[in-house]
């Protein structure tokens, strides 16, 4: 029975295609239990070839994604892509290949989500090495080393002479385009900070209104009675009424009635008299 795939290798259009099946052959050259799989080669004709990539990821520990200027928004290797994210093994590492002049600047998600590799003998080196990592360092690191720079011409050969296509390499994002995105993300996450400083301040003030009213009832001592009937809402925290003991107020007792009439002088309304008529003189 044949073994599983274990390395995944996507491409969209020609170069991209000539350079994974550059990657395909020289892989197992270097690492012996590399296993790639690319969909031009290991699909054949008349099946149902969602199902069979979908089929195929399931065994893969790393992915290799082959990319060029001119399809970088291709439909089938973003599919790829994505379905390459989806892998349920956490230690299946994903790559996007560097291929034609292409630089990380000019990559955009989902892609740029990926840790990229140029197309150049050191990083190549390194993106051999994490492979191998993740197929359980199989190959010893010196003799991974020697392999390499026996094996590397080869593969830079192939590299160096993919189809040449009129076009140019997407620029890079101006000042202006990173600085607007900074803007509008400062600007979604503006409303959560506010939020986050106006629950701060309330619990500030809740504190400081609890340790000053824990200072005040430690300075009456047993002298502060506290009327808890008097609690209610005051902000964020509560106020009562103290009231030291010693200090309380006595009840006003009401007046005696006196049985003693009461004054003339006391009073204040007088009955009305009818005025005499004068006489005659």
């Amino acid at each position: 029975m044949a073994e599983a795939n274990n390395v995944f290798i996507s491409w969209s259009g020609p170069r991209s295609k000539s350079a994974a099946e550059a990657l395909k052959d020289w892989l197992p050259t270097i690492l012996q239990t590399a296993r790639p799989w690319m969909s031009a080669t290991d699909i054949e004709k008349g099946t149902r070839w969602r199902e069979e990539v979908a089929a195929a990821l399931d065994t893969m520990r790393a992915g290799i994604i082959c990319l060029t200027p001119e399809n970088l928004t291709a439909e089938w290797l973003l599919f790829e892509a994505g379905a390459l994210s989806k892998i349920r093994d956490p230690q299946t590492r994903i790559w996007t290949y560097l291929l034609a002049d292409l630089k990380t600047q000019h990559l955009k998600d989902p892609l740029a989500m990926f840790q990229a590799t140029t197309a150049e003998k050191e990083d190549t080196r390194n993106l051999i090495h994490s492979i191998n990592k993740n197929l359980d360092a199989t190959v010893a690191e010196s003799r991974l080393n020697h392999l390499f720079e026996k094996l590397w011409p080869d593969l830079e050969q192939k590299l160096r002479t993919l189809p040449k296509l009129p076009g140019a390499i997407p620029q890079k994002r101006s000042p202006d385009e990173i600085a607007a995105d900074t803007l509008q993300l400062i600007r979604a996450i503006a409303p959560l900070i506010q939020d986050i400083a106006s629950e701060t301040e309330i619990a500030r003030r809740k504190r400081v209104q609890d340790e000053e009213f824990s200072k005040a009832i430690a300075r009456l001592g047993d002298r502060a009675v506290i009327n808890t009937s008097t609690f209610a809402p005051s902000g964020s925290g509560f106020s009562a009424l103290m009231v030291p003991a010693a200090e309380s107020t006595p009840p006003i007792e009401p007046e005696a009635k006196s049985n003693l009439p009461s004054s003339p002088r006391r009073r204040t309304h007088l009955p009305w008299r009818k005025p005499k008529p004068s006489g005659p003189s």
